[in-house]
């Protein structure tokens, strides 16, 4: 899990399966009252925020209609996806690559596998 802190809150993205945004605000280090199986581990200061609240709130408005929750994919499209999405727009600069490293090595796997899965699939439809 990876989330956004900005004036006192953190924000994130995750699933849900109405139709409605994934992107949630929570009290800073307080993901694990969403998700439980979640504990906080580090904080990283990515930079200086120069935009007012109206500005933060106008752009996460913005987001969550980009980010629904029925868009989420566990490699895909994450809580680190927006996170990085986020952290762009607001200083200028991408997340620690190690923090969604998993999901890019699931994202590599799944596209090697899909590739040869999906030729063979076409072989056995023509016999």
């Amino acid at each position: 899990h990876s989330g956004i802190e900005v004036y006192g809150r953190e924000f994130s993205f995750g699933y849900s399966d109405d139709g409605s945004t994934g992107v949630f605000e929570v009290p800073c280090k307080c993901a694990a009252g969403v998700m439980p199986n979640i504990t906080f581990k580090e904080a990283v200061v990515m930079g200086t925020l120069n935009r007012s609240r109206f500005e933060l709130d106008h752009l996460l408005q913005r987001l969550a209609v980009k980010y629904r929750g029925d868009t989420y994919d566990l490699v895909r499209r994450n809580c680190n996806h927006f996170a990085n999405e986020l952290c762009v727009c607001l200083v200028g600069k991408k997340i620690p690559g190690y923090i969604n490293r998993p999901a890019n090595m699931g994202r590599v796997l799944l596209n090697t596998i899909q590739g040869p899965a999906a030729a063979f699939g076409k072989i056995m439809d023509g016999v």
